[in-house]
């Protein structure tokens, strides 16, 4: 009967342990949705990646990678706000929409969002490979024309080796940060379908 009883505690501690690691488990997932994987600025990647008709899973990747959602970031290389624009791309984009170009305003999420999802979506139209147009937005369009006329980093036309070492894990940092937001909040949101390609 004593062997019986001390089974039963045992299985009773066995349960306890597994039930908070459970909860544990549970509690991690929480922590790494709301807050390594947040939906900031949520209206605005909404409106202009269906604006732009990018998923909205890879504009959060994006976003994620360049500035980890402070609208105040600046690169060393000049790059400004949530999506890292430098403000020769800005002025040029300023040219296609017809607005007074006022780098100031890249500092502003709604600004940033909106020009980044326009660029984004111009080198998407250009590339349409993925990784050439992530690869363009972050070593720049001209870089990337010429990786593609290389046979070494594109067999086919099509870049599958990035020779820069910061671009290749730049390109890999996103899609994995746009996989995780598809996985986290693809089911709750009606977002386009983000999968790497």
């Amino acid at each position: 009967m004593k062997i019986l009883i001390k089974a039963l505690k045992i299985l009773v501690w066995l349960l306890v342990i597994a039930a908070l690691v459970y909860a544990g488990y549970q509690l991690y997932g929480l922590i790494e949705q709301k807050f390594l994987y947040p939906l900031k600025y949520e209206s605005y990647v909404e409106k202009y990646a269906r604006e732009y008709e990018l998923p909205e899973a890879l504009v959060y990747g994006v976003i994620k990678t360049e500035s980890d959602f402070n609208a105040s970031a600046a690169s060393n290389a000049g790059a400004v706000g949530l999506m890292q624009m430098l403000p020769e791309t800005y002025r040029e984009l300023c040219a296609i929409t017809g607005e007074e170009p006022d780098e100031e305003q890249l500092k502003k999420p709604e600004v940033s969002v909106r020009y980044g999802c326009l660029y984004l979506s111009q080198l998407k139209a250009r590339f349409t490979d993925e990784t050439a147009y992530l690869a363009a937005y972050n070593a720049g369009y001209g870089r990337v024309l010429e990786w593609l006329k290389n046979p070494d980093y594109a067999p086919g036309g099509k870049l599958s080796v990035i020779p820069f070492e910061e671009t290749r894990a730049y390109v890999d940092r996103v899609r994995s940060a746009a996989q995780k937001y598809q996985s986290l909040y693809g089911d709750q949101k009606e977002w386009t379908r983000y999968e790497a390609n």
